[in-house]
């Protein structure tokens, strides 16, 4: 069928079924919880719902009121005397039997048959407009071709972006293959599920946040961690709860707590509750250092087995996601956990996520609790606060229902038309955006407070788009700002420069030259995520103001920040202070808000892209002419470094690739070890130096690198991993190379200004614009999933060959086009 995107013109108030088949687990759960945040949604009229079933054409009972929530659930699930509930308050309801044995998933195929046959009519008697299916089961997906009526809309949520290892079977594949092509539109609850979906269809993806379970009984204080000493006996109780799989991570787990026991950490308690293969563990060497409680743990013991734990346990190897973060978050649990899939977004503020999937790094992170108390509460404190703030099932339900539009496929533009991939990508960045950014985006900011302590310093500001670790951004700002300081020095101007920077300013302090000050955004944001406010405005728009754009343009981030940006921008230039956005890039779609915004740019503010593919797409949404100059930082100037016996082959990986495309860590560690180990059997006996470019520990190229050069080590090659603790170290050490490979694009800037052969993997068509301003001294390949050490190797021998660039001309322009550009903000 082709699938049409009806949310655009079905009202969110039409009639739904919400439907799930499932027995046990978090599925039926889930669908209860949707079902009286459906009901309880505070949108919801009466009136307004009077007046669309009389509009309705199709509508064949129009008394009023009548019910826009319907439900489709399993009789015999555990919490079926919660739906009889539900029913019998007034919700419409349709059972679905299914199984209870494996050989009855067979010869109930004909109930099912029949089933699917009386709810499609009963679909059709209550005119019922959109199908929902909160969480796939296997009869449920299996019975769509029948079950759904082709003009009612499907929309399927789906939790994981595969089938977890051990669990995949040809059934769900094709229930899998069924919902996504019966779906009218999917929504999701992580970035990594999105991103993995978006490469498989072409209907909207809304992505939304899975609320807690338990939000009625949710904590309200703060846990303390118990300990042994205070004379209770008790010590702290590490839970690992739900089904034991293999790539739970259960045997690194117990691994991590024989570390912890040999090296005398304090006394816990590592309880694993569930069943599952993994249980055969229990009777091995390792299962000693555990207690087991082994068996299926009914739906009415759930809260009361989370309540027990002081730390959840995610040990996971591979995952989406994890049901039962959300329990540990009602209940104010701190979390340890892997850094794989969305979990570290899923445990932010109220855990502590390992660098890497290792019985190590594990231990160190459930060390960091058992040892600090004070970090413990905080966490705790930290998750009574997420659950606050966190969207309530309510709002789930209306943005299933479409109350908050999803992405649609972009239209058509004179730009070529973006391969799967590309929307994949560019699907998966738009997801994390909130409702917060969609109100900015359309509605001004509040009206500025009366200024205190008088007007603004009239310093020059130079706002940066991340937090330091990011060498990418240390480079623009250090440039930006002393480039501004050296002019107004020169000027003998009496005012200074500020960076204006996300995050912890200290490390800002230790770089800028002498008289650049460093304000921290924090200073002037509000809230969780740092929301801008009036005062923000305010601040930044007291004189000559510099917004370094990088990636923030397109939609990439919060809307509200992009929005603020560019109302500060108009601010200054209508006080009549310079004001300029520069440095940035545009991808070939941009989120239709963003474009909005972009084209709000009061004409006065100066505008410069960084290379000639975005400097066009700035043209065609601001309707004037934007010239492009190369990255500025490319005139970072590297810091000494002592000369090794033998120019290196330098790599830099990229950590966020994994959670981008859906693949693991493990998969981007083989790529890089299959590159080096080729090159040594090419003959290439020069070493590898594995060099990280962001440094931050949410990014995880750190322990990427280190996995990385273990890898190398295994099959041969001679390779370090380098660290650097500056930008300036980092193009030391990529200067120095012979050639260099690397998914990090400031890091090819880095490479290609040096004059060094670069070969990058790039993503979302970022890196060709900047690889185009050094000829052949560069060449670029879009990551994949599929990409061969070979093709990057033939890559590296083209640039090896090519024409010698005189890569100081191009750092040339960029001192010349900035200096014009900076100087007008200095006078």
């Amino acid at each position: 069928m082709t699938n049409v995107d009806r949310s655009l013109t079905l009202p969110s108030e039409a009639r739904t079924l919400w439907v799930h088949w499932g027995r046990t687990g978090g599925g039926p759960r889930f669908l209860a919880d949707l079902v009286d945040g459906d009901q309880n949604r505070e949108s919801l009229q009466v009136g307004d719902a009077d007046q669309h079933v009389r509009a309705s054409a199709t509508s064949a009972v129009s008394q009023a009121p009548y019910p826009l929530s319907f439900l489709s659930y399993n009789p015999d699930a555990e919490i079926a005397p919660r739906f009889a509930a539900q029913a019998r308050g007034g919700v419409p309801a349709f059972p679905v039997p299914t199984y209870t044995s494996k050989a009855g998933v067979v010869l109930g195929l004909p109930r099912l048959l029949w089933s699917s046959f009386r709810l499609r009519r009963w679909i059709r008697q209550h005119s019922i407009e959109r199908v929902v299916c909160v969480m796939e089961s296997v009869y449920q997906s299996l019975a769509l071709p029948i079950l759904v009526p082709g003009d009612v809309e499907y929309v399927a949520c789906i939790h994981d972006g595969a089938a977890h290892p051990g669990e995949g079977s040809v059934v769900q594949s094709v229930g899998r293959h069924n919902e996504l092509r019966r779906a009218d539109r999917v929504v999701t609850f992580s970035e990594a599920v999105t991103g993995i979906l978006a490469d498989q269809v072409t209907v909207p993806i809304t992505t939304g946040d899975h609320p807690p379970f338990d939000l009625e009984d949710a904590a309200t204080e703060p846990r303390d961690l118990p300990h042994g000493t205070d004379g209770s006996g008790q010590v702290p109780v590490i839970g690992l709860f739900g089904r034991l799989q293999k790539y739970k991570g259960i045997d690194v787990a117990l691994a991590a707590m024989r570390i912890l026991t040999e090296r005398g950490a304090p006394a816990c308690e590592l309880r694993i509750i569930g069943s599952g293969p993994e249980e055969r563990l229990r009777d091995t060497a390792l299962g000693r250092y555990a207690t087991w409680d082994n068996r299926w743990i009914p739906e009415e013991e759930v809260t009361d087995v989370v309540r027990g734990f002081d730390i959840m346990l995610l040990p996971y190897t591979e995952a989406s996601q994890s049901g039962p973060v959300t329990l540990a978050l009602a209940h104010a649990v701190p979390c340890v956990a892997t850094p794989v899939g969305a979990i570290p977004d899923q445990v932010d503020g109220f855990g502590v996520v390992t660098d890497d999937v290792t019985p190590e790094a594990i231990a160190e992170g459930i060390e960091m609790l058992l040892t600090d108390p004070a970090l413990y509460r905080t966490l705790s404190s930290g998750a009574i606060g997420r659950v606050a703030e966190q969207p309530d099932w309510s709002d789930l339900a209306s943005l299933i229902r479409g109350d908050v539009q999803a992405h649609p496929t972009p239209s058509s533009s004179t730009d070529p038309v973006p391969s799967r991939r590309e929307q994949a990508v560019s699907q998966a960045k738009w997801a994390g955006q909130r409702v917060v950014g969609l109100i900015n985006s359309h509605r001004p900011l509040p009206r500025a407070r009366p200024a205190i302590g008088g007007a603004g310093t009239g310093r020059v500001r130079v706002v940066l788009p991340a937090s330091h670790g990011s060498f990418g951004d240390e480079a623009m700002g250090l440039v930006a700002a002393s480039s501004l300081q050296d002019l107004l020095s020169e000027a003998g101007a009496e005012t200074g420069v500020d960076l204006v920077v996300p995050g912890d300013a200290e490390p800002w302090r230790r770089l800028v030259p002498a008289g650049v000050g460093v304000l921290p955004l924090s200073d002037l944001t509000v809230g969780r995520g740092t929301v801008p406010t009036a005062t923000t405005v305010r601040e930044l728009a007291s004189g000559p103001l510099v917004v370094i754009g990088a990636d923030t343009l397109a939609g990439d981030y919060e809307l509200a920040l992009l929005a603020t940006r560019v109302r500060m921008l108009n601010v200054a230039a209508a006080a009549g202070h310079p004001a300029a956005l520069v440095n940035f890039s545009l991808p070939t779609t941009v989120h239709p808000a963003a474009a909005r915004i972009l084209r709000g740019l009061e004409p006065a503010v100066a505008v410069r892209a960084r290379d000639h593919l975005s400097a066009q797409r700035a043209t065609e949404i601001l309707g004037r002419t934007v010239p492009s100059t190369p990255d500025i930082a490319a005139l970072l100037p590297p810091a000494p470094r002592h000369e090794r016996s033998a120019a290196p082959v330098v790599f830099v990986p990229n950590a966020h690739l994994g959670g981008m495309y859906g693949v693991g860590t493990e998969h981007l560690v083989t790529l890089w070890r299959d590159l080096g180990h080729r090159m040594r059997e090419r003959g290439d006996d020069r070493p590898v130096e594995v060099v990280v470019h962001d440094v931050r520990d949410s990014v995880g190229d750190v322990a990427l690198g280190r996995r990385i050069v273990e890898a190398l080590a295994e099959v041969g090659v001679d390779a370090t991993l380098t660290v650097p603790a500056t930008a300036a170290e980092a193009k030391a050490a990529i200067a120095a190379a012979d050639h260099c490979v690397s998914a990090r694009m400031h890091a090819c800037v880095a490479a290609l200004s040096s004059g060094v052969p670069t070969v990058g993997i790039g993503y979302v068509g970022k890196f060709s614009g900047q690889f185009d301003w050094y000829g052949d001294l560069g060449s670029v390949l879009e990551y994949r999933p599929d990409l061969a050490a070979d093709e990057i190797l033939e890559r590296i021998a083209i640039v090896q060959g090519g024409a010698v660039t005189t890569c100081a001309s191009v750092t040339d322009l960029v001192r010349g086009d900035y200096g014009a550009l900076v100087g007008a903000v200095a006078r």
